[in-house]
């Protein structure tokens, strides 16, 4: 899979969770494909288990603004920031994504690498390195 290939599923993905459009996420993973939301965490398999999970996980929060960017072959930097209702707080997701793709192009692999901070957590962190 080529660079550009690789960029495009991206955008692809990036609109998937922005636009909440699961079906449109789904098709963007193979039917054996294998999701790890942290390294460590038992897979979750399928393209309509991926959604399903990506939908239940993101859907607790409001106004998502996602941001990636491809650092290397198959991996990016992602960001996503919004609001957390329940709380009436704001947060941030800062991480790294590994896909891998089969023949046909379809990611048939991801792992998130992921950091999440608060604004406040940011703030004490801040305060504590000064």
């Amino acid at each position: 899979m080529a660079e550009e290939a690789f960029s495009r599923w991206l955008v692809a993905y990036t609109n998937a969770l922005t636009n909440s459009d699961w079906q449109a996420c789904a098709t963007l993973f193979a039917p054996d494909a294998i999701f790890l939301p942290t390294p460590f965490d038992k897979a979750i398999r399928g393209g309509n288990s991926i959604s399903a999970w990506l939908e239940t996980f993101w859907s607790r929060f409001d106004r998502l603004k996602i941001h990636v960017d491809p650092i290397s072959s198959y991996w990016a930097h992602w960001r996503i920031s919004g609001s957390l209702e329940a709380l009436e707080e704001p947060f941030r997701f800062d991480g790294i994504l590994n896909a891998k793709f089969d023949p046909n192009g379809v990611c048939n692999r991801l792992v998130l690498w992921t950091e999440t901070l608060s604004p406040s957590e940011s703030d004490l962190l801040a305060q504590r390195d000064a």
